[in-house]
């Protein structure tokens, strides 16, 4: 992906994304093609995004996890197949709904908003932005966002508390 340009149009700074498995010190090189004749290789089952009611969902192949809009659960649903058929059936869910995290009484209230900011055969972004919920009023904003990754059991989660509490410089939490 080019993320910047020269002032005549050509790429200045590239994102390459890309998954290779490597043992230790072992090395290997790459080749970036460019030009007209240049394509994409076709990936096989690659990531999979369905939104539907709110809620977004994710396939890698072995793992499968659904976010929902009406609740915020950091790791929303998940399915992980643990016999290997290459299929995840109900039994293979491994996590229900469940609110996380807590904020010393408060959890974090269901998404403002859902967004899927990156969606390829690699690699997809789903973004949560919203609000703690402590003692009954808001606190802390938050943005969660889960990186899945085609083929790979797990998820990388970054999550971010605002600290946008206008009463003081710094917020004390209760323990």
């Amino acid at each position: 992906k080019v993320l910047a340009k020269w002032p005549d149009g050509s790429a200045r700074w590239l994102l390459l994304d890309f998954q290779v498995d490597l043992a230790a010190d072992e090395k290997k090189a790459f080749s970036l093609r460019h030009g007209d004749g240049a394509k994409a290789s076709a990936v096989d089952d690659p990531v999979a995004v369905r939104q539907a009611d709110g809620a977004v969902t994710v396939e890698t192949g072995p793992l499968r996890v659904r976010f929902s809009g009406s609740r915020f659960a950091a790791l929303g649903e998940v399915w992980l197949d643990g016999d290997g058929d290459g299929r995840l059936a109900q039994a293979e869910q491994v996590l229900g709904p469940a609110v996380w995290p807590e904020l010393g009484s408060g959890n974090a209230s269901p998404p403002e908003e859902i967004v899927v900011e990156q969606s390829g055969p690699m690699r997809a972004c789903v973004r949560f932005a919203g609000r703690h919920e402590v003692g009954g009023g808001k606190s802390f904003g938050y943005v969660a966002r889960m990186h899945v990754y085609r083929g790979r059991p797990f998820v990388k989660l970054h999550y971010t508390f605002i600290n946008d509490c206008p009463d003081s410089l710094m917020t004390k939490i209760p323990e």
